[in-house]
């Protein structure tokens, strides 16, 4: 079993300079990001009614990749999406 951070760190690879979910690059999104077919369709409904940003989409997904490393999952399903989003939505609400 690994550790905290020790997922990330390990599927980021040796070559790479970035060792957590939050450095990634677009690139490495579309590698180790891999939605299943129902958190495709949420993430991009909810971009649209929540009127995210492309930047959004992208911070939606490192959270989404690490609530699904804690859940030990290598595909992300719309449970950790939505999960995701409500991180967000809850924090914007509070501070609104």
């Amino acid at each position: 079993m690994f550790g905290d951070g020790e997922v990330q760190r390990v599927r980021l690879g040796d070559q790479s300079r970035v060792r957590c979910n939050a450095r990634m690059t677009p690139k490495q999104h579309r590698m180790f990001c891999r939605l299943d077919e129902d958190a495709d369709g949420f993430l991009q409904m909810a971009m649209t009614q929540l009127h995210l940003s492309g930047r959004a989409y992208d911070r939606k997904l490192k959270v989404a990749r690490t609530i699904a490393d804690i859940d030990h999952s290598e595909i992300m399903n719309a449970t950790y999406i939505g999960e995701a989003v409500q991180d967000r939505t809850l924090v914007r609400n509070l501070w609104a």
